[in-house]
């Protein structure tokens, strides 16, 4: 993934670089330390990507940039992320003192960030030159930032007995992923996973730590359901990033062997102090022809065809790797990036949908003294509507049950059912992936 991000980030560079063509009046904003003259409507679809024009008052993106600066405004160091662990595995405690001074400072920042969370809309703004160094990478993680920042919040908010205060909490960093998720590129796709993902987690062991009243149990199985059918979709960002990567390729193809040696990066040196026959055949292979483009064309309609499909069965993915020419080697530098995040959105989707069943587990609980033997009572007594789909099988979810308590899992991406193992069997792959309902007993931070 990182070497697909810098990637992006040179080739984005060298399309910067290209053409002096006369400006239209663009609006310019201020973000985390960078003035940034922002695309037009027009320009934005000319790239082939949609775009709507939502008033700033209503646009989300307006709020989120207005937090990111105030927390850019701080300056503070990371002194809150041990405890801010802490607090989400063992909930909050009166030891957390730095992490709820921290807290109190970022307040107006994260009033910010939930304001845009409650809009319905999100255009997010674009650059016109370097947009991935310029905006993405500083927006981005005061974004990721934020949005741990109000899980710790919403734990605060628990352990004072503000439960309806914890589940707004929840869904505002929920909403806020889906926003990032279900924006233009990639990156914004990607980042927005992980913001659903720090609400998804943590709001399952805030649930099953706290006592948590039943109205708002039912509020929370609501919102979320109300949620559902609007998360980041693997297929809709590679339709964008397919506007954007030939894009790019035609720049790189205008700037030519010439154009490419001036606009590359510093850390590029060593290649311009090469041999200049070893320079030439190196800048042959950067630099694409018609013919690397068409093929990058169906590359990214390939990808597209095949992230509308389901996950399954399992090979489809050795399948489409043995279809990429080997010589192209923009689409196999960007085939492990696009893989990754193809199984990104797909935990996405299960973690929103087991968040959902053990929010109707722990009230079936409440009721009931015990947990059931299987989800298909949940529906006999009404708590939901269908056992969600696991997205990598494509078969309900699983649960068991051992010695009282359940095991609520997603095959994960190998799709073997390994009996809610959720320990890692490789880099990033879990043997499943879900929840466990006995969490460990609290205990007080420790420096």
């Amino acid at each position: 993934m990182r070497k697909a991000t810098f990637c992006a980030a040179v080739l984005l560079l060298c399309a910067g670089a290209s053409g002096a063509e006369k400006k239209p009046q663009r609006k310019v904003i201020n973000l985390c330390g960078n003035r940034l003259e922002l695309m037009t409507g027009d320009e934005v679809k000319a790239l082939g990507f949609s775009w709507i024009d939502v008033p700033d008052k209503e646009n989300a993106a307006t709020y989120y940039n207005q937090g990111a600066n105030a927390l850019y405004a701080l300056k503070e160091p990371d002194k809150w992320v041990e405890q801010y662990d802490h607090a989400v595995e063992f909930g909050w405690d009166d030891s957390l003192q730095d992490l709820g001074r921290h807290l109190d400072a970022v307040r107006p920042a994260l009033a910010h960030y939930r304001k845009g969370a409650s809009m319905k809309l999100c255009q997010l703004h674009y650059p016109k030159a370097h947009m991935l160094a310029g905006m993405l990478l500083p927006g981005l993680g005061k974004a990721r930032a934020a949005c741990r920042l109000l899980v710790a919040e919403a734990r605060r908010f628990e352990a004072k007995g503000q439960f309806k205060e914890a589940v707004d909490t929840y869904i505002a960093v929920v909403r806020i992923g889906r926003h990032y998720g279900t924006a233009r590129t990639m990156i914004d796709h990607l980042v927005g996973i992980v913001c659903i993902a720090i609400g998804t987690q943590s709001a399952f062991k805030g649930v099953y730590r706290y006592d948590y009243p039943e109205k708002e149990l039912r509020r929370f199985l609501k919102e979320l359901g109300a949620l559902r059918g609007n998360m980041p979709d693997y297929a809709h960002a590679m339709s964008s990033e397919r506007a954007f990567g030939l894009g790019t390729v035609d720049d790189i193809m205008r700037l030519g062997p010439g154009g490419l040696r001036m606009s590359m990066p510093m850390r590029a040196e060593r290649l311009w102090s090469a041999p200049a026959p070893l320079q030439a055949r190196l800048l042959r292979v950067l630099v694409p022809d018609r013919t690397v483009k068409k093929d990058m064309a169906k590359f990214y309609d390939r990808t597209i065809a095949e992230g509308k499909k389901p996950f399954y069965p399992a090979g489809a993915r050795e399948e489409f790797l043995d279809r990429c020419k080997p010589w192209n080697i923009f689409a196999r530098l960007l085939l492990p990036a696009v893989t990754r995040a193809r199984v990104e959105a797909e935990k996405c989707r299960a973690m929103l949908e087991m968040l959902r069943v053990a929010i109707a587990l722990k009230m079936y609980h409440r009721d009931m003294g015990v947990y059931p033997d299987g989800l298909n009572w949940l529906i006999a007594d009404k708590y939901l509507k269908a056992v969600p789909a696991d997205p990598f099988s494509g078969k309900p979810l699983k649960y068991r049950l051992d010695k009282g308590e359940f095991f609520l899992y997603s095959v994960g991406e190998d799709m073997k059912d390994n009996g809610g193992a959720l320990t890692r069997v490789a880099d990033f792959i879990s043997a499943d992936y879900g929840f466990r309902s006995k969490l460990p007993p609290a205990k007080k931070f420790k420096k």
